[in-house]
């Protein structure tokens, strides 16, 4: 920084463990002869910050143009979509009104071949526009960072969604347990062979 370049003037104080006097005083700095080497040191930290500067706004620049050119491929996409499905719709209808004609004995095969192959070249191009249109959605996704979520929180209504509800106490359970009754004596602590008899 240019302010190393400046005198630089400063108090010290001395002072031991135990001592009953101490000294303090005036010290000046000038770093004059590291006057190279600190501006070359402003430099280089100059030149990094606009290098890092210029590497931003390329990240920027690149991440609006892979955003802007994900929407506008959505949305050529999307509309041809409009168009490409009335053509295979028409497709269909002619493929059908052919196969009629043909039952009835109005035209030959050879026309009807050619209405179904128009039909399925109608409903391919109709499946591969969906396709880049879905594709280019994902690029506007991901070129904005992907993970976001717009959420609407629903309104209150009272009730505690969510939540389990407690179990609900049964006293059936409890008046299946049989009750166990006193003993009639204590074993004696000096025969550890006899048993506890408990009524059953």
């Amino acid at each position: 920084m240019p302010s190393r370049l400046f005198p630089c003037l400063c108090t010290w104080q001395s002072r031991r463990q135990g001592a009953t006097s101490a000294s303090i005083g005036p010290s000046f700095n000038w770093k004059i002869l590291n006057y190279g080497r600190i501006a070359n040191n402003v430099l280089l930290q100059d030149n990094r910050f606009d290098q890092a500067l210029v590497n931003y706004r390329n990240v920027a620049l690149t991440a609006q143009r892979e955003v802007e050119d994900g929407i506008i491929d959505f949305l050529r996409f999307h509309d041809q979509l409009k168009h490409q499905e009335i053509s295979a719709k028409a497709a269909a209808r002619t493929a059908e009104l052919g196969r009629f004609r043909y039952e009835a004995g109005k035209i030959a095969f050879n026309s009807v071949f050619v209405y179904e192959a128009d039909l399925v070249s109608k409903q391919d191009s109709l499946i591969q526009t969906r396709a880049n249109a879905a594709l280019a959605l994902i690029n506007t996704y991901k070129a904005l960072g992907g993970g976001w979520q717009i959420r609407q929180r629903e309104p209150y209504d009272g009730v505690n969604r969510g939540v389990p509800s407690p179990v609900a106490f049964q006293q059936t359970d409890l008046e299946e347990v049989p009750a166990l009754e006193a003993p009639d004596s204590l074993p004696d602590e000096d025969d550890p062979a006899q048993e506890l008899t408990i009524a059953q």
